[in-house]
């Protein structure tokens, strides 16, 4: 027993020692493991790598680095010599057959042409990764992430290069590239099956000279809002090709030509072998626009992007972004610079006001003021910043439908129809704004109003340019002279009209010479015993036979030079001499 027990301890002394060894043999050293990268990249002499995209200037060629070079691992579940397996306990990422690596790089550095590797968790890669062989990847639905920064040179996550090199990545979501999450270059080809690209910044795929197949479906959101790009950079002679058999999906882009889009700089013509539909599929290509393909099964389409749905959507860069079922909402959510964008007609139950600077276009939508009142605001839309507002119709304001308040306020108007607001269309109250191609229609008081409310001590400015329809011309542009006084505290200028001005408040408008409009300007008289109980623009106006015009009440609001009347005669319809 004794002579059994002193084998035993120094059995067991003997495994002590070989574990240790072992620690040490797997240790790593991040200073010896850069000097191996950088003499593997020098002895293998890596194929430069060139990557371009449609919004950044990348026009020289990339050297391709390679991260991996650290030495393969003994495999833990190696047999004890008692014939007992050992448990895996680490935190492996990648294996390839029964031998785990720590990390991503070091699997495909060690892998044979042909092999498939197989996430065992989500993958950081903390360099960009080359590949010049054939391999496959099996995410086991796990992520592989960039965790570098950068936007100089390849930074691309996984890069196949070479025409004899085919990468097949399944079951994966690839994130977080400064650049694109896979590019296939100068003839290598990627084949995608089940694959999900987020946050890469440039786009989710760069097809770059090289070809892409895609098996299975595949989604990608965020970054600059580019799906697919075909690219063919500087030293790259083969042309880029995208074979589709599956759904391919740009989360938050409404725009078609985002999901597979073509780099013009670089690829000068398409020609019909450049996307086409796998062979064997029912799946068809529609070269329908110049930029855009819209990839249809059985006729429905599969590749137009889809994004948040809602009644507003908000746009960032052209990219849909939030989306929201009120108004109100939408303008509250949006960031600044966003643009809002109106997808069906909308009931406006309440005045909404926009202090932020935003694009609202309405798309050729209506928004119905459904909500009365005349105390206070109850403009429909009251802008305090810059913003534009466009292709839209505002209709049934209890007021105005637009209100530019105070002297922050700088809103353009464009293509807008203004339709039964009880005040007017549009009330510059201290702000400046510009009006391109509006139609007044049928609104009660008057068309544009410059005026000058309590506590305002900025200038009401208007400026046209563009074409104005009114269907009662006399109301279309005036100015209340009882807040505003003298037209120091006013503007009207025009690059579409001659415009001209007078002390009474009297506008004219002239295109190419001829009188398109003369405009009254006196909104709301103030007349001892004559106060009208409502709002009234002083109308019907009356006109002497010297051309003097007045009021509803006989107060004469323009006075013509000087001529003689007839003893007695009176102004029409005023009983005033």
């Amino acid at each position: 027993m004794k002579k059994i027990g002193i084998i035993s301890l120094v059995f067991f002394v003997m495994l002590a020692s070989t574990q240790v060894i072992y620690a040490e043999e797997t240790k790593s050293d991040p200073a010896s493991n850069e000097q191996i990268v950088e003499e593997n990249n020098t002895n293998e002499n890596q194929e430069a790598v060139k990557e371009d995209t449609n919004t950044k200037d990348n026009t020289s060629s990339e050297n391709a680095t390679q991260t991996s070079g650290a030495v393969e691992s003994t495999p833990i579940d190696e047999k004890l010599s008692d014939g007992v397996n050992a448990v895996a306990t680490s935190n492996n990422v990648a294996k390839i057959g029964d031998t785990e690596y720590a990390t991503l790089a070091e699997a495909i550095d060690a892998a044979t042409s042909g092999s498939e590797i197989k996430l065992l968790n989500d993958a950081d890669v903390v360099n960009p990764i080359v590949i010049s062989k054939n391999l496959q990847i099996d995410g086991d639905n796990h992520s592989i992430n960039a965790t570098y920064t950068g936007s100089n040179g390849n930074q691309t996550i996984l890069t196949v290069s070479g025409s004899s090199n085919v990468l097949t990545i399944k079951n994966a979501t690839i994130s977080n590239s400064p650049k694109y999450g896979v590019q296939a270059y100068s003839g290598g080809k990627v084949i995608l099956n089940s694959v999900t690209f987020t946050n890469n910044a440039y786009s989710g795929v760069l097809v770059n000279g090289g070809a892409l197949v895609i098996e299975g479906n595949v989604s990608i959101s965020g970054g600059n809002g580019v799906g697919i790009e075909l690219a063919k950079g500087n030293n790259v002679t083969s042309e880029p090709t995208v074979e589709v058999g599956a759904k391919v999906e740009v989360v938050g882009s409404n725009d078609l030509s985002k999901v597979i889009y073509i780099d013009r700089n670089q690829v000068e013509t398409v020609n019909q072998n450049t996307i086409t539909a796998k062979s064997g599929t029912n799946i068809s290509v529609d070269y329908s626009t110049e930029k855009g393909f819209d990839i249809k099964e059985n006729g429905t389409s599969i590749a137009a992007p889809s994004f948040p749905q809602g009644d507003i959507l908000v746009l960032v860069d052209g990219i849909v972004v939030k989306a929201f079922d009120t108004l109100a909402d939408a303008i509250s959510g949006a960031d600044a610079d966003s643009t809002l964008e109106i997808q069906k007609d909308i009931d406006i139950s309440s005045p909404i006001e926009i202090t932020k600077n935003l694009i609202l276009d309405g798309k050729d939508k209506t928004l119905t003021a459904t909500y009365t009142g005349t105390t206070g605001n109850q403009s429909i839309l009251t802008t305090s910043a810059t913003v534009t507002i466009k292709n839209v119709v505002l209709k049934n304001s209890p007021k105005y439908g637009i209100q530019v308040f105070g002297g922050n306020s700088n809103t353009k108007i464009e293509n807008v129809t203004f339709n039964n607001n009880n005040y007017g269309a549009i009330l510059i109250n201290g702000g400046s704004a510009e009006v391109s191609d509006i139609k007044f229609d049928t609104n009660q008081a008057t068309g544009i109003e410059l005026g000058r409310g309590t506590n305002i001590t900025t200038p009401s400015n208007l400026k046209i340019s563009g074409k104005i329809d009114a269907a009662v011309p006399d109301k279309a542009i005036y100015t209340d002279l009882a807040q505003v006084v003298s037209h120091e505290q006013s503007t009207i200028t025009s690059s579409f009209y001659e415009v001209s001005t007078d002390s009474k408040g009297i506008i004219t408008l002239k295109k190419n010479g001829q009188v398109v409009f003369v405009t009254v300007g006196h909104a709301k008289p103030v007349v001892a015993n004559n106060t009208p109980s409502t709002w009234d623009d002083g109308g019907p106006f009356t006109t002497d036979k010297c051309g003097n015009i007045f009021d509803r009440w006989g107060n004469e609001i323009y006075k013509a030079p000087s001529c003689k009347v007839s003893s007695g005669y009176k102004v029409p319809n005023t009983g005033v001499k």
